[in-house]
């Protein structure tokens, strides 16, 4: 008799523990959400520099829409001594997106809808990056918000993708001292 009493009371003290560890790690959990409510996790963006990620189905890409979208953004930069591209350019259908297509620094999403739509959003998926929505009723309605829009976008993509050059390069910079040291100036150069 003794010795069921023991295993009784036993097995209520490991119930009782169970329970007061869920009792705790509920709380310890409910506290760490209150705390970082403000605080999401960012995603780095990725992508190499001068990249720029098109989500467009396919048919739109292989037509008019797509052609438009490949002279404004792929179009040779003047004065290099060969031919490059303004933006080297990945397109991907929007039943392929995925995590590593939505962290792209810089993307672009055009869709066939209802309303014609242009906007430009900052930091949407990843930090930092650029998503341009366009979307249109028509081909001709998507073509004449990229005409309309395609310096601006432009402008933004290059913004970016200049102070993300500039991160790169400050983070391999060569030592400077024999020159501050000789000539008194400061000067931040690249190690590649």
């Amino acid at each position: 008799m003794f010795k069921d009493l023991i295993l009784f009371l036993n097995r209520k003290t490991k119930t009782i523990k169970s329970f007061l560890s869920l009792i705790l790690f509920i709380s310890l959990l409910s506290i760490s959400c209150a705390k970082n409510k403000g605080n999401e996790v960012v995603v780095s963006s990725t992508g190499k520099i001068n990249t720029l990620t098109i989500i467009i189905n396919d048919q739109l890409w292989n037509g008019e829409v797509g052609d438009s979208l490949r002279k404004k953004f792929a179009s040779p930069v003047d004065g290099l001594p060969q031919e490059e591209p303004l933006f080297t350019i990945n397109q991907y259908p929007s039943k392929a997106i995925d995590a590593n297509k939505i962290y792209s620094r810089n993307l672009l999403i055009v869709t066939k809808d209802d309303k014609n739509r242009f906007r430009i959003a900052t930091d949407e998926f990843s930090k930092p990056q650029n998503v341009v929505h366009l979307a249109g009723n028509s081909n001709t309605e998507i073509i004449e918000k990229l005409e309309q829009n395609s310096d601006l976008i432009i402008k933004k993509f290059k913004e970016t993708e200049i102070l993300e050059n500039q991160r790169l390069i400050n983070l391999s910079l060569l030592s400077d001292k024999k020159i501050r040291s000789k000539f008194k100036v400061s000067l931040k150069l690249p190690s590649t």
